[in-house]
């Protein structure tokens, strides 16, 4: 309805459609309401662009490869619109063209020409099933029974028939005959499963797909022993390449990417997603559309660990400093910022480290004064001499100088005890 409305022919240019993928128009619909995809959406990328003389100054228009996707293309079609046909039919509609398929390409001589996997998006039957929303288990035991080769086609974005299960979240009874269908059939290449996830983590970061995807991925991660804490090195390595597409390439959220990263510290509480590398890089690279919580993300952790609650509020004020102009400048000025910041850090965690050095003077100073020494000055006023004649004002500043850092005599919280 929206497609044959000539006032709604912009409908596919909407931000949550951008990466749409699965589509296709009637072949009668009238050039004038033909959509045109943007070149930086998922169909836009891969769709070749025509004149269309319908539109005033003939304007180029990339929707007519999806006008004619299924011309000659029957298994594709059934499956296409088997979601308008009751189980039963559709079931009988998938049979009959899968025979007749496989007649036309075992006539002597013929070849891909005459039996065509892929459609103009490079997607097979067993994709257009998987993006169905309408998901049948025996459709899916007839096409892999009669095409096992489906199963490791990439399309024209790279992407598996699987990657679709997990992102459209289709039934776990599915996704597992499919699983157990990619390991009797498996590829020549090796360490396939990991290529496997890592394409559909990087794929729901370029769409910015919805956090239950991950967690769906994660779920299904064991259907091929991905859940093994010997890949949990490959775990990490892909979240933070996801992380990176997140902020640069997808202009995720604030929210949207500490969500992220919480599923990952939930599902690997284990491993650690070291971020700090990442987003100080971020800061050095990154002219365009900076943001400060980028940089939040990789030194939060150690800003939060920080036990004085001054220097936390102090750190995450100076973060909010960073300009998020693009000019040279200000590019320059958020790279010494964040010099700042770490230096200041860093300073605040040595100190904070030598806390224990001082309480540890302290605890041996009063194990070595003498019962008598208590009861002539009381215990709270023995526990303050025992501190400040410690010896820790002496020596704390001479390891501070050592290491560079100014100690300022500041002293653990009055809290701690020795």
């Amino acid at each position: 309805k929206a497609i044959s409305d000539s006032k709604t022919t912009d409908v596919f240019k909407r931000e949550e459609l951008r990466c749409l993928r699965n589509v296709a128009f009637p072949p009668d619909l009238n050039e004038k309401n033909l959509p045109t995809f943007d070149n930086d959406s998922d169909l836009g990328k891969v769709l070749p662009a025509m004149r269309n003389r319908s539109l005033a100054f003939s304007l180029l228009c990339n929707g007519y490869a999806l006008r004619g996707r299924f011309h000659g293309l029957a298994v594709h079609k059934v499956c296409y619109y088997q979601a308008y046909d009751t189980a039963e039919v559709a079931q009988q509609k998938l049979e009959r063209e899968l025979e007749l398929s496989s007649e036309i390409a075992s006539r002597p001589g013929a070849g891909s020409r005459e039996y065509p996997h892929q459609d103009c998006l490079g997607m097979t039957p067993l994709h257009i099933l998987a993006c169905s929303t309408k998901q049948r288990s025996e459709m899916y035991r007839i096409m892999v029974k009669c095409n096992p080769e489906y199963l490791f086609i990439q399309d024209k974005w790279g992407a598996r028939p699987f990657l679709y299960l997990i992102w459209g979240r289709a039934p776990k009874e599915i996704v597992q005959l499919v699983a157990n269908a990619m390991k009797i059939h498996p590829p020549v290449e090796d360490d396939w499963e990991s290529d496997l996830y890592y394409s559909i983590v990087a794929t729901f970061a370029r769409a910015a797909a919805p956090l239950v995807c991950y967690e769906y991925a994660i779920e299904m991660a064991k259907l091929f022993d991905l859940d093994d804490e010997r890949r949990y090195p490959f775990w990490a390595s892909s979240w933070r390449h996801a992380v990176e597409t997140l902020c640069v390439e997808s202009h995720a959220s604030r929210e949207y990417v500490e969500g992220f990263i919480q599923i990952f510290c939930r599902s690997f509480p284990k491993t650690i997603l070291d971020l700090e590398l990442l987003s100080v890089t971020l800061v050095r690279r990154e002219k365009f559309c900076f943001k400060p919580f980028w940089f939040e993300i990789g030194v939060g952790d150690r800003i939060t660990r920080l036990q004085q609650q001054t220097w936390r509020i102090e750190l995450g004020r100076t973060i909010q400093t960073f300009p998020s102009q693009s000019s040279e400048r200000d590019h320059q000025q958020r790279v010494d910022i964040m010099n700042r910041v770490l230096t200041k850090l860093a300073e605040y965690e040595s100190i904070q480290r030598l806390w224990v050095v001082e309480l540890a003077f302290w605890k041996h100073r009063i194990h070595d004064e003498s019962d008598e020494k208590i009861d002539n000055v009381g215990e709270r006023d023995f526990r303050e001499w025992c501190r400040v004649t410690s010896g820790s004002d002496i020596v704390l500043p001479c390891v501070m100088s050592y290491l560079h850092v100014d100690y300022n005599f500041t002293r653990a919280p009055t809290g701690r005890q020795g």
